[in-house]
């Protein structure tokens, strides 16, 4: 049974401008200087506030309108770097574009002001999730993850003085800057132009607006089709591209055993969840999510990152609902990487009755793993790449059978390539490789069925 009340997020917006705010359709802007006094000579920025109100990508164009004259009527003095933007803004995020402007030496001392005009255009149909008013206050927990960066952002942006635009119609705002004589040395350092984000539904928020748009099509479109075999396959080659680009010469059994892994974590998502099971283990079996009550307070809905990461995908384009499998493959393979960690420590605990870290050091580790095969400088160490990847495909291999594979020879060849690393067993890797020696004679006890 589905709760369909839906969620509210608080107004970051109206917590950094004390409530200024211009509201245009589903979007609220306000604008600011990054300071209000600027030296002649130097360049200061327009910094645009804009949160989406809706649970849709909306486009925004913002165009400047700059004094064309200074006090002194000189003309061509205050140059803007660009005379528009344009930003899309994802379903409630939350953030500023910065239009930097630079000023001549020569500009005269005196007050300017500078209006911008929005034109705002929501790329689907709208749904409103956001709270239109901080009344009562913001708590910056309930966006979870917060970084101290994004924290020390919005303390800044709080400080400055911006304008929602009140008395006026339309998308128009307006703020002010004083333009001193010039000094010799620059007092504000040049801005960069460009969008930052402070923070939008993504992989530490509430997915509910996601999953109530898309949670049908997950169930009945996107889950059926994600075949093993073919996932397998796919995983395969990506997998084996991208170890091999560290300048580690990938073995085609090593390949496929950690394809099965990353096969085994998206199936998951189509089980009941088992009656035993670890607390983090729920976090795979998206049907069993689907199946209940989501959570209204912005806890976030227990969901892996691969699922996360293709429902954000599939809302900024909608085709990769025709072509999940090669999404979780090719762009998305960093997400299913990630729950491969996790899913093989557990299977490897479960094999080898090691407890090899808490589920924060796996996190952890996984982010280390991940960056690790992005990295083409060095090879990755086999120890890296079998603890969890392959160690825990191989725990797992029978869980799905797949026909014409020849699981003992796979097993064969991974015992081969172990003996050739031996001689790199040292004091650093010495449990790495006792837990090796620990799956593989459990490998070997549990599948000699397999030849």
């Amino acid at each position: 049974m589905f709760d369909n009340k839906s969620p509210n997020y608080p107004d970051i917006l109206g917590y950094i401008t004390g409530d200024e705010r211009l509201t245009n359709g589903v979007i609220q802007a306000a604008l600011a200087t990054n300071t209000r006094v600027i030296p002649a000579g130097q360049t200061f920025a327009l910094l645009l506030l804009l949160q989406n109100l809706s649970d849709v990508n909306v486009e925004v164009k913002a165009t400047l309108q700059v004094p064309a004259q200074d006090a002194k009527r000189q003309k061509g003095r205050l140059i803007p770097e660009s005379p528009s933007a344009h930003v899309t803004v994802a379903p409630a995020e939350v953030g500023y574009l910065v239009l930097p402007v630079d000023t001549l030496p020569d500009t005269a001392h005196a007050l300017y002001t500078f209006g911008m005009t929005l034109e705002v255009e929501p790329l689907a149909k709208p749904r409103r999730i956001r709270q239109t008013d901080s009344k009562g206050g913001v708590n910056l927990n309930y966006y979870f993850y917060l970084s101290w960066q994004t924290i020390e952002r919005l303390l800044k942006l709080k400080n400055l003085a911006f304008s929602g635009g009140k008395g006026l119609l339309g998308g128009y705002l307006e703020t002010t800057i004083t333009i001193d004589p010039p000094r010799g040395k620059a007092s504000v350092a040049a801005p960069k132009s460009g969008w930052n984000r402070l923070w939008a539904l993504d992989q530490n928020s509430d997915a509910r607006p996601l999953l109530e748009r898309y949670g049908t099509d997950l169930r009945t479109q996107i889950l059926p089709a994600l075949k093993d075999a073919p996932l397998v396959k796919l995983f395969g080659n990506a997998i084996g591209e991208r170890v091999k680009s560290t300048g580690y010469a990938i073995k085609s059994a090593e390949a496929y055993f950690i394809a099965r892994l990353c096969q085994e974590v998206i199936d998951r998502s189509r089980r009941k969840l088992p009656n035993f099971h670890e607390p983090e283990e729920r976090t795979d079996y998206v049907a069993a999510v689907l199946a209940e009550p989501w959570p209204t307070d912005g806890t976030p809905i227990p969901l892996p990152n691969w699922c996360r990461a293709l429902l954000g995908m599939i809302s900024e384009d909608e085709r990769v609902l025709a072509r999940p499998a090669e999404a979780l493959a090719g762009s998305l393979l960093n997400d299913v990487i990630r729950d491969a960690v996790r899913v093989g420590f557990q299977s490897i605990k479960a094999a080898s009755r090691r407890n090899l870290g808490t589920a924060a050091e796996i996190h952890i580790y996984s982010d280390y793993l991940v960056n690790r095969l992005n990295q083409q400088e060095k090879a990755i160490e086999l120890v890296d790449l079998y603890l969890p990847l392959v160690l825990g495909g191989i725990v797992i291999a029978d869980n799905i059978p797949l026909p014409d594979v020849k699981h003992f020879e796979k097993l064969k060849q991974i015992g081969h390539r172990v003996q050739d690393e031996a001689f790199n067993r040292n004091a650093d890797t010495a449990l790495s490789f006792d837990v090796i020696d620990d799956v593989m004679e459990w490998a070997l006890r549990r599948y000699t069925g397999w030849q």
